[in-house]
Order: C-alpha cells, then structure tokens, then sequence
C-alpha cells in the first residue's frame, strides 16, 4: 500500500486576490446612513444652510457593510467587517475629530477560513444588485477550472452551489496544440449579475449564465 503525505511548512501571507460582497447577509439588512429628523424651518438662508450643514455632519453610517473576502495561494477567508458609529454632534458641538466618514473605529471578524486543494487564480463576487439576496463568490483553478460558492446558515459556512470544468477530451481543441499556458483563467463578472465570463487557456472565452 502507498500513500502521499506533506506537511505545510511556511503559510501564505500574501493576499493575491480581494473582493467585497455581501456573502453573510443581505443587502437590505444593511442600512447605508441614516440621516437625523429635520428640524423646524431657519428663517434665513444662512440658518437654512447652516441646518444643512449640521444634518450632512451627523449622519451615521449604521448596520452592516459588505463582507472582505481575500485569498491567498490555496487559502480563502471571509471576514465581517465590524463598524463603530461616531457619536452625534450636540448643541453645535463639533463631531469626534477622530472619526472619518461617521465611522469611529472599524475592524475586522474572521467568519469562515478554507485551505483548498488547489491555488486560486481568480476570484469574482456575483452579484445581481437584488436587496434580497446574497453574493456568490466565484474562483478560477488551472487548467480550466470554476467553482461557485455561497454561504449556507446551516453550517455557517460555505457550500459549492455549482462546478464547471473546461477540461478532458471533449475541450482538447480550445488548447490549440498547447499543453501549457503562461497564467491560469481569469474569471470576471457582470455588474448586473446575468452572467460571469471566464478567460480560459489565454484566449478562449467561457460564459456561464446566472441562474437561482
């Protein structure tokens, strides 16, 4: 009997790829800003543009942001990014000098880490831009290899929802006599999430139509 066996020796620690999307939660479950209730009516235009002045500044970036997804090598890691509000301006009082944007401090929440059989040599977020439904993370592997993924509550983690392989003897012509190829494919989605396009053996074009 034979068998393979390695140890890792030294870790990636460089990212090479990075996205933002939201792969936890919903688009609708975040709230961009929320602005404070207007108050009574200036009489002047120099009150009008003073309470203007003073609603833009105590707006508070609330709720949660898009998720951080990055991968380095074989490595793939999605994070919660954790935002602390400003607090608000009181009496014409000057807001936190330290807070930027409303935000105050922000960090960051490691959700789910895999270390996968293969390294990544593209990633993608697919999204549709519907309020009501989460992003898909879309890698690329070589030769010619895409795999979807998207988050499952029941295990808190990742699942494949979908594999596409452009490899075997029935791709053997989009090689073109080559048998090696200088980068691995480039995966691309589009903006509006009908469709995700992958670059695969330099110069052959793949496109995978978005479904539910």
């Amino acid at each position: 009997m034979s068998y393979a066996a390695y140890k890792m020796k030294h870790w990636p620690t460089g990212i090479e790829h990075c996205a933002a999307g939201f792969i936890t939660h919903r688009p609708s479950d975040a709230a961009a800003f929320s602005a404070p209730a207007a108050g009574p009516a200036a009489s002047s235009s120099g009150a009008d543009s003073d309470a203007d002045s003073s609603a833009a500044a105590a707006r508070r970036r609330l709720g949660p942001t898009p998720n951080l997804v990055v991968a380095a090598a074989n490595v793939l890691e999605v994070y919660a990014v954790r935002a602390e509000a400003a607090p608000a301006a009181e009496d014409g009082a000057g807001g936190a000098s330290a807070a930027f944007d409303g935000i105050l401090g922000a960090r960051l929440e490691l959700v789910c880490h895999y270390r996968l059989h293969g390294n990544i040599e593209s990633m993608a977020v697919l999204s549709d831009g519907a309020e009501n439904r989460r992003d898909s993370i879309a890698l690329a592997f070589r030769d010619a290899k895409i795999t979807c993924l998207e988050f499952d509550d029941a295990i808190h983690g990742l699942r494949t929802s979908s594999m596409h392989c452009f490899e075997g003897p029935e791709w053997q012509h989009l090689k073109r006599g080559r048998e090696s190829f200088a980068w691995g494919p480039v995966i691309k989605s589009d903006p509006l999430g009908r469709c995700g396009a992958a670059l695969i053996y330099g110069l052959q074009m793949a496109i995978l139509k978005a479904a539910q």
